[in-house]
């Protein structure tokens, strides 16, 4: 009886883990779309955002990595780390992004970031990375 536990126990952990490991990119992008609502362009007004152009931001591009689950869902919560100063919104291909300051791994995961410190919206050209 034991044995039959065990073995139904470990094949149960062996479907949740494969299950997981199949569906993580569409949760994680699932994770990224409501965030990215959240954060977007429209919920914010001007102080909000002059206030996000003033604070500090990582340019660093060492600490750029490759985006995983993890780092959505902590970038879920500690967005209030992400300065949104800017948005990219394409009605045509239902593409509404908003932009942060800096390229920490929080800001990317959930939007597109500035490039360099000194850019601004609008004026020029403005490098992002996504």
């Amino acid at each position: 009886m034991k044995k039959n536990n065990l073995r139904t126990l470990t094949w149960g952990i062996v479907l949740l883990v494969g299950l997981g490991l199949i569906f993580s990119a569409p949760i994680k992008n699932w994770l990224i779309s409501i965030k990215s609502d959240e954060l977007a362009i429209e919920s914010m007004d001007a102080s909000d955002i002059d206030k996000n152009k003033q604070k500090k931001a990582s340019f660093d591009f060492e600490e750029v990595r490759l985006l995983d689950l993890k780092t959505v869902a902590l970038a879920r919560f500690n967005s209030n780390q992400i300065n949104v100063i800017g948005g990219i919104s394409i009605p045509s291909v239902n593409l509404n992004l908003p932009i942060g300051k800096g390229i920490s791994e929080f800001t990317l995961a959930l939007t597109a970031g500035t490039m360099k410190e000194n850019q601004v919206m609008g004026k020029g050209s403005c490098n992002l990375f996504n």
